[in-house]
């Protein structure tokens, strides 16, 4: 949900091409899950997600193409990931879920640089 790089140009050729997307980490490395605590107010909560289940399933409900890798070592995490598939959006779920995501204002890299290079950048 925060970086969405992907929904510009790749994710619309993938779709165009017939080809599947497989995100890593569609949790944030944890920071969407709600386990890591922010100690000031969000500036966009999302009220949907709190109540539906996690953010990261706004990711699996854009595109049935769309099949993330969510990375555990413990059963129990890997059972609250794949309950994820049983959870339904209306569309405007995923309009409130979108618009506050969109009004993030995310900053910095996504990788240091030495990693950016891995991928091009």
């Amino acid at each position: 949900m925060w970086w969405r790089e992907p929904e510009a140009e790749i994710l619309p050729t993938l779709a165009e091409l017939g080809i599947g997307f497989v995100p890593f980490s569609p949790l944030g490395k944890g920071f969407l899950t709600g386990t890591i605590v922010v100690r000031r107010p969000s500036p966009t909560p999302i009220s949907v997600a709190s109540c539906r289940g996690s953010p990261g399933r706004w990711l699996l409900a854009q595109h049935p193409w769309i099949v993330p890798i969510p990375g555990t070592t413990k059963p129990h995490r890997l059972r609250e990931n794949t309950a994820a598939v049983d959870l339904e959006f209306t569309p405007e779920d995923l309009e409130e879920i979108t618009a506050a995501a969109d009004r993030v204002d995310v900053q910095g890299e996504r990788y240091p640089a030495h990693m950016q290079r891995w991928i091009n950048r």
